[in-house]
C-alpha cells in the first residue's frame, strides 16, 4: 500500500523489536564490562559442582546442562505419573523459601514433549553462599515432596 508499517510490526522472518532491544543492550552491557563473562562462568561452575555433590539430587535426579551453561535441568530418574505435580511442589516449596526455580511447561499439541524437569538459572550477581543456599534448600524440599516418609511443608 506505500504506507509504512505500524510500530512494532515485523513479518514473520524478522526479530520482534523488543528482542532485538534486548539482544543488543546485553552485548553492549558485555562489551563495557567483559569481567561478568568470567563472574558467570565461576558460578555457573561453582553450581555445576554442588549439584554433582549433592547425594539427594544425584539420589533422585540426573543434572543436566554444560559445566558453564547459566542453565541446569534436573530430570527425575523416574517418570511416573504424579512426577510433574511433584517437581511443581518442589519449585513451590523452593519459592517459599525465597529460591525462584521453574518446572518448564510445553504446549500440549507439541510434538516433541520434553521430559519433565526442574529448571535452575544463574546469573553473575549471585554470591557463592546464594548459591550454596539455593541447594541446601532444593535438598530440603526434594526430601519434603519425594521421601517416602515426608511431610510436604519446610
Amino acid at each position: 500500500s506505500g504506507l509504512p508499517p505500524p510500530p512494532g510490526y515485523c513479518f514473520s522472518a524478522s526479530l520482534p523489536p523488543l528482542l532485538t532491544v534486548a539482544a543488543t543492550t546485553a552485548l553492549n552491557l558485555i562489551d563495557r564490562s567483559p569481567e561478568l563473562i568470567k563472574e558467570l562462568n565461576e558460578k555457573c561452575d561453582q553450581l555445576h559442582r554442588l549439584l554433582h555433590k549433592s547425594e539427594t539430587v544425584g539420589k533422585y535426579f540426573r543434572i543436566s546442562g554444560c559445566r558453564l551453561s547459566p542453565v541446569k535441568h534436573l530430570f527425575p530418574l523416574e517418570l511416573k505419573p504424579e512426577t510433574e505435580p511433584e517437581l511443581q511442589e518442589i519449585v513451590d516449596l523452593c519459592l517459599q523459601g525465597g529460591v525462584a526455580l521453574t518446572v518448564p511447561s510445553f504446549h500440549p499439541e507439541d510434538v516433541n514433549c520434553r521430559t519433565p524437569s526442574i529448571r535452575l538459572t544463574v546469573n553473575s550477581k549471585l554470591e557463592p553462599q546464594d548459591l550454596s543456599k539455593c541447594l541446601s534448600l532444593l535438598e530440603k524440599c526434594i526430601n519434603a515432596v519425594l521421601k517416602p516418609t515426608s511431610t510436604r511443608s519446610l
